[in-house]
């Protein structure tokens, strides 16, 4: 018989057992272990032997490059896990290791678990399904592990417990990490407290206990009080609840998808959440709880940085190249200034994006001079290189179309790494120049959705698309619209750089990022974006400035009003100019009856609209 399932064995108590890692799990090797979470938490096959194609694993944010596979599975299965159990009845000690072997092919990798470490993850009740890995897998830090481990959890009989400061810096193994106490409790401390009420059912407050009967105001102790949670993980969420209510249809096993939306609400913020469960619910008709989890794992719904194709029929235009604006081209043209191309002879669009505005009036206006602009140096690099060297860009595409559709589906994947891996190459080198943008273009045209999306190292990293014969190079509508972007000034730069070219002759359209719709009215207190509400103030003080001195300004935007009538935010914040609500049919909930039209904003100089 086993003796890790025997009786002695399944009735310690979590508080007697230690557990660390022989050498430091690194942050690639953490992401790793939370796929494999997913995957052994939604298949129980897969405790047997996992296999996972790469392109599943390259979609990991940190993973940049196919080569790095074997060296970092041979790290992984090096490292193994020790426990101690220190009880009145027994004293043990042991290790075991994560992965017995693995193999690589082509495409995929298979991988055999060692028999320890399947049994922390099988719902048959073991020794080692207490040594609770997954708080580990999931916790932001090792650190936070390791408090949990040695203190929290061998409190639990107690309801307050006070530690010198160097103990607990000692526990955090920050010994000699940030002298000041300020930083320590920024960095390590209130990420430990958080990672332990987050993701175990403990519930921890502390007290800084201060140096007595000195003037300074040293901290010499913290003082923790801890409580055991009646509803593991988290206490009652309205806003999740809300999010769970617009997918119970679709999913199995509410109260673990309801644990899921609370841990990466904790993470990553109600916005997050939300998102991903409206790009699963217009992306995937089938496998919906499955790819809901890969999508918040994934972050499936991230477009920060997507680029746009066009799907216009009325748009006269020769090429836009990315998708196409969420707002409907033919709405916008509507509010085009009545005297452009006659007095109004400049056009300047700050937010470029895919172009497709630009696009339009550069081929049914006759325009003098036009700026653009955008923070994106990839993007702009793309449009630099249209308008002066399109032979080359040509060429090149020519090229890569033709060494893709000579390739079966599996040699297709390698060729579509291998030049993102160049792509990553030349983009931290600085070298922004045809070769660049043919990787740009080619890389749009093949991967998953269309998606410009980077890791945290500024590394592209969507992972190939499924289509079969994608456009890569349109050679006409390249040389097309190589021809419209002729004379066209094109910076890469922030928005505020327009102002020196703009006057009252010009024509200006703003796209930029949209502020977040809310779930509640509280909503966007949870929301992250790099273009904050903060940026969006700005955004309106320059844009009213503009149209203060005469110049015509559209503006594009979302409506918040669509989940809370009484948000007034763009309503205050451009009070004074005219605000036009159009419309354009969106998914926007999983009960078909609940679909329908939602209203995004153009914002319009008051003068000729």
């Amino acid at each position: 018989m086993n003796i890790y399932f025997s009786q002695k064995f399944t009735n310690f108590q979590k508080k007697d057992i230690k557990l660390e890692f022989s050498k430091k799990i690194t942050k690639n090797e953490k992401i790793f272990l939370k796929l494999l979470f997913f995957k052994i938490v939604s298949d129980s096959y897969f405790l047997g032997k996992a296999e996972i194609r790469f392109e599943e694993i390259l979609s990991i944010p940190e993973f940049s490059s196919i080569n790095n596979f074997n060296s970092f599975f041979k790290a992984l299965s090096e490292k193994y896990i020790s426990f101690s159990v220190f009880s009145p009845d027994i004293n043990f000690s042991g290790f075991f290791g994560i992965l017995s072997s693995f193999i690589l092919h082509s495409d995929y990798c298979q991988i055999f678990f060692t028999e320890e470490f399947k049994n922390c993850f099988s719902l048959k009740k073991s020794f080692f399904s207490l040594l609770e890995i997954e708080k580990f897998i999931f916790m932001t830090d090792s650190f936070s592990f390791g408090f949990y481990n040695n203190i929290i959890k061998n409190t639990e009989d107690k309801n307050e417990v006070c530690l010198p400061l160097s103990s607990v810096k000692m526990h955090l193994n920050a010994d000699n990490k940030y002298e000041r106490f300020f930083d320590f409790e920024k960095h390590i401390l209130k990420k430990a407290i958080m990672d332990i009420n987050t993701f175990t059912d403990f519930s921890v407050k502390y007290e800084k206990i201060k140096e007595s009967g000195k003037p300074t105001n040293k901290i010499v102790s913290i003082n923790f009080f801890i409580t055991k949670s009646r509803q593991p993980y988290s206490p009652y969420d309205n806003t999740i609840y809300k999010m769970l209510e617009l997918i119970k249809e679709k999913i199995s096993n509410p109260e673990e998808i309801y644990r899921l939306f609370v841990l990466y609400v904790a993470k990553r913020g109600y916005k997050y959440v939300y998102d991903n469960i409206n790009h699963v619910n217009s992306s995937f008709s089938e496998n919906f709880e499955k790819n809901l989890k890969r999508a918040l794992m994934l972050n499936l719904a991230s477009d920060n940085l997507k680029l746009y194709v066009s799907e216009f029929k009325t748009v006269k235009s020769p090429i836009v190249l990315f998708y196409t604006l969420t707002r409907k081209l033919n709405e916008i043209k509507r509010y085009y200034p009545a005297e452009l191309g006659k007095q109004i002879y400049k056009y300047a669009e700050p937010f470029v994006g895919g172009g497709a505005v630009l696009l339009d009036v550069l081929s049914n206006y006759d325009i003098d001079e036009v700026y653009i602009s955008d923070s994106n140096a990839e993007l702009i690099n793309v449009y630099i290189s249209l308008r002066d060297k399109s032979d080359s860009l040509i060429t090149l595409l020519k090229e890569y179309e033709s060494d893709y559709f000579s390739l079966d589906n599996d040699r297709r994947k390698l060729f579509y790494y291998e030049k993102r891996s160049r792509f990553n190459h030349l983009k931290k080198a600085d070298q922004h120049d045809v070769e660049l943008a043919a990787l740009f273009i080619f890389l749009n045209k093949t991967c998953f959705n269309g998606l410009y999306r980077v890791n945290s190292k500024g590394e592209y990293n969507v992972p190939m698309g499924s289509y079969k014969s994608p456009m890569i190079c349109d050679e006409d509508n390249l040389r097309r619209v190589s021809k419209v972007l002729n004379g066209v000034t094109i910076v890469c730069a922030d928005y505020k750089k327009s102002a020196s070219f703009i006057d009252k002759h010009t024509f200006v359209y703003f796209d930029p990022p949209y502020r977040p719709l809310s779930l509640t009215s509280n909503f966007t207190a949870y929301t992250k974006n790099e273009f904050d509400d903060t940026c969006q103030q700005e955004l309106s003080q320059y844009i009213k400035k503009l149209s203060a001195s005469g110049v015509y300004v559209v503006a594009s935007n979302s409506d918040p009003k669509n989940t809370d009538p009484d948000d007034n935010f763009f309503d205050d914040l451009y009070f004074g100019m005219e605000i036009k609500r159009i419309y354009a049919t969106r998914l926007i909930n999983s009960n078909a009856k609940a679909r329908g039209k939602i209203s995004e904003l153009l914002i319009c100089s008051r003068e000729n609209s």
